[in-house]
């Protein structure tokens, strides 16, 4: 095992980082191409491999959807940007108080919110044909 994956879904992973390395697959690529189109683009190269398949693309293309929302949108991690906060609070720009409730807490509950809906969707993916 590998980071939680088999070996095989390790593999698969690296591939696929030297298909974005080499332009081969691109985030524009994955938004203009259609679901199907798509999942082909991720599993194209590795479809010998055993246990890739669809589940192995959709896996891909949620956290690559999900991270992409996150930075378009802004959103900030709350132990990345607690880091910065602190950072920008000990440089005194910045009142603790500013940095808890104008940064910390707001992002502390968005991770939550944003947290247990991504969860709840993947739960319900895994066990949709049998509910």
């Amino acid at each position: 095992m590998s980071a939680g994956y088999s070996s095989i879904k390790a593999e698969f992973l690296v591939l696929l980082v030297r298909d974005f390395e080499s332009g081969k697959i691109s985030g524009e690529k994955l938004a203009a191409a259609s679901d199907r189109e798509a999942a082909q683009m991720l599993i194209g190269r590795c479809g010998g491999l055993k246990g890739i398949g669809d589940w192995s693309a959709g896996e891909v293309l949620m956290i690559t959807i999900v991270t992409y929302m996150i930075g378009l949108g802004g959103f900030s991690h709350v132990v990345a940007g607690s880091t910065e906060l602190f950072i920008v609070m000990l440089m005194g720009e910045l009142s603790p108080i500013e940095a808890v409730f104008g940064g910390i807490l707001p992002a502390l509950v968005g991770n939550v919110i944003g947290g247990t809906v991504i969860f709840a969707a993947l739960a319900y993916a895994q066990v949709r044909e049998e509910i």
